[in-house]
């Protein structure tokens, strides 16, 4: 996807601090702003969880080609012209290739970590992203401008036992970075951005769930209406991938679907609002609860949360003073995100303040920016907190001098609790001198 406008919105999305000053509680509270009000959907058949729960894997990291687990990040890296699996080690703070051949030059393809390179078959347009599940490990190498050079691989997490697993196959039903990705503990299931869902395991792909980018297809009851529906990803849920179709299954408003793995689908009910495009950050699902965040610009003053258990919505008041903006996306501790003027806030929900989480560094040199939460795992981030350029000396081939122009990227380790509540105890990164992709 040529780390596409997802990592744009990667970037612009959550990006969350702890820095240099306290941590400012200093939103007011919003005791009187808008009541709380309570709404009843039409209620749809149970949903009935009929296999393995899924889990959502990375589920506020803002750069889905990294990886996390309990003890390490997993990131592709590029160095020169050769793209490279790594590995953070959380224990010791540092990156490493993800090679363990002793004297291996990381060069070629004949490094364990190598991914793709310029002068091979993939061109200068390939890309790569990372995907940790259970204890496997998938190579996700997309390459050239055509969307149907792509190649899966599956490894141990140290790397080891790698082997081809899709090879060729469609860059819209396989790039787990261009959306969300979840695992049963068995296999890992992609949600593209096209809406479809598949599984991927040892044996290849699955497709589970397609539409096919609009054409009909009988295996999805969304086709039996007139209207082609635009669907969007929120999350996962019990069994369930959940998708937000317009129309619904009932044929207006917006509903709430959840795909079972078996490709069955249950209605979770239909609702009168948009919940926008993929990249629009206005509504996030986390165990079992809707948040979703209506307005425009940065007048937004209320939360809609919506519980698809008891299938009822509450209103609640976002912390006044705000002028936050209509977005919202939730971690892995079930801290929501908020943004106001450019600055990022944590937030618990029906608490009536929020914490301003203040910059670290800044976006072209001039837009202050809060240190962006590349992964999490619920419990620990790996966060960037410096982004600069710099200019360093080189050599063409003919032996001509030239300034090559690289950004550095400075990333530390930091607990989420300490995070959300303005610790500025994370532990920098050792990195290696390569370029990421974000």
């Amino acid at each position: 996807m040529k780390y596409r406008a997802a990592f744009a919105m990667a970037l612009a999305a959550l990006i969350l601090t702890a820095c240099a000053a306290e941590p400012a509680a200093s939103i007011t509270p919003a005791a009187e702003s808008a009541a709380l009000a309570v709404t009843t959907q039409e209620p749809p058949a149970a949903a009935v969880a009929s296999g393995k729960p899924l889990y959502i894997l990375n589920s506020g990291g803002t750069a889905p080609q990294f990886a996390i687990t309990d003890t390490a990040a997993y990131l592709p890296m590029k160095f020169g012209a050769t793209l490279l699996a790594t590995k953070i080690d959380f224990a010791t703070a540092q990156q490493q290739v993800l090679c363990s051949v002793d004297g291996c030059s990381h060069a070629d393809a004949g490094c364990p970590a190598f991914m793709a390179a310029d002068d091979d078959a993939l061109s200068q347009y390939y890309t790569g992203g990372l995907v940790a599940a259970g204890d496997r490990l998938y190579w996700f190498i997309n390459g050239g401008a055509s969307p149907v050079n792509v190649r899966v691989d599956v490894s141990a997490l140290d790397g080891s036992n790698r082997h081809t697993i899709v090879e060729n196959g469609s860059i819209f039903q396989l790039d787990c970075t261009m959306s969300m990705c979840f695992t049963d503990g068995d296999a890992l299931y992609l949600a593209s951005a096209a809406s479809s869902l598949v599984r991927l395991d040892d044996t290849g792909l699955t497709s589970v769930f397609p539409l096919n980018d609009g054409h009909p297809t009988p295996e999805n009851p969304l086709y039996t209406q007139d209207n082609t529906p635009r669907c969007t990803i929120l999350g996962c849920w019990q069994d369930m991938a959940v998708f937000a179709c317009t129309p619904s299954l009932s044929g207006s408003g917006t509903g709430l679907i959840g795909v079972h793995a078996d490709g069955s689908v249950t209605d979770l009910g239909s609702y009168s609002i948009d919940f926008g495009s993929p990249t629009d950050w206005i509504s996030t699902l986390h165990d079992g609860k809707l948040y979703y965040v209506p307005g425009s610009g940065d007048q937004a003053e209320t939360i809609e949360v919506t519980d698809l258990a008891a299938q009822t919505t509450e209103t609640l008041p976002l912390p006044a003073g705000g002028g936050w903006n209509n977005y919202c996306i939730a971690y892995g501790d079930g801290t929501i995100g908020l943004i106001s003027n450019e600055i990022n806030y944590a937030w618990t929900p029906g608490s009536d303040t929020a914490i301003e989480l203040a910059p670290t560094w800044c976006k072209d040199t001039a837009v202050a920016r809060s240190p962006v939460i590349y992964a999490e795992n619920g419990t620990m981030a790996l966060v960037k907190v410096s982004d600069r350029t710099v200019s360093t000396p080189q050599l063409t081939p003919e032996g001509l001098p030239y300034q090559r122009q690289q950004t550095i990227r400075e990333l530390a380790l930091i607990p989420l609790q300490d995070l959300f509540s303005g610790g500025q105890n994370w532990t920098p990164v050792a990195m290696l001198d390569g370029a990421l992709f974000d």
